[in-house]
């Protein structure tokens, strides 16, 4: 061929200067059986073109499968993750009532509650409660059925708690699976919940405090339990206030417990 001839000259002629395989290489690669007429190149071409996009889809198709198999295996993992989750926190129930909402009840035992994992008080139980005052009368209009799945007139047994049962949708609802029930305070800010009634034309409050030997961990700590009625605005500086209720303050001296 032609083709091959003129290459092997323009590559192999030592003895000419740059300027003539300049011109040779120029000449060779203009002449017009070097166009995309020829039966070869055009081949070439053709299968360039085919492969191309092939290899292209080829190297997708891969991607997704790797991507969808990553997918798969993360799935399996937080699935596995949810598994073990749910068991640590269900614990074996004596007894279990179907809730009309839905919802599960399990009849935990007192020191097998979710509380008695933790670290420090592993082993041990709680404490009896207390005897009611001989005094103490219920009110004939309080019903202990406040709850849905106390309606059917279940009930857990003498030393058991009911505890719902958490499922999947509770834990996938989680900030995280491993935090999930529990609740981080900063120690240095002033933690505590309210139940809070707001109105007019009372004349009297009534709570049952429900408190058995409070401790705290350091003196400058104190747990409050309390009934707190007041009247009047802090925005108009008017407010009086009764407070009654428990506690215990190490750092009275402070004049920061000042509780009747």
């Amino acid at each position: 061929m032609d083709m091959g001839l003129d290459l092997f000259t323009c590559t192999k002629q030592k003895s000419c200067n740059s300027k003539v395989r300049q011109r040779k290489c120029e000449k060779i690669f203009t002449k017009p059986n070097m166009g995309f007429s020829s039966p070869i190149i055009s081949i070439i071409l053709h299968f360039l073109i085919l492969v191309c996009p092939i290899n292209s889809l080829k190297t997708s198709n891969q991607q997704l499968v790797n991507q969808t198999f990553r997918s798969n295996e993360e799935l399996h993992k937080l699935k596995k993750m949810i598994a073990a989750r749910l068991q640590q926190i269900n614990k074996p129930a004596v007894k279990t009532i179907q809730s009309p909402d839905g919802d599960i009840i399990d009849c935990i035992l007192t020191h097998k509650q979710l509380a008695f994992d933790h670290p420090l008080l592993k082993g041990q139980k709680p404490l009896d409660p207390p005897e009611r005052p001989t005094r103490y009368n219920q009110m004939s209009n309080f019903s202990d059925n406040f709850q849905l799945w106390s309606l059917s007139g279940e009930s857990c047994p003498d030393g058991t708690i009911p505890v719902r049962r958490i499922t999947e949708q509770d834990l996938l609802r989680a900030d995280s699976i491993s935090g999930f029930g529990r609740k981080f305070t900063n120690t240095y800010k002033h933690t505590h919940a309210v139940a809070l009634v707001e109105g007019g034309g009372f004349h009297g409050a009534k709570a049952t405090i429900n408190v058995w030997a409070p401790q705290v961990e350091s003196p400058n700590e104190f747990s409050l339990a309390q009934m707190w009625i007041t009247s009047g605005t802090y925005e108009k500086k008017d407010v009086n206030a009764i407070e009654a209720g428990w506690q215990v303050c190490e750092y009275a001296q402070y004049l920061l417990c000042a509780l009747l």
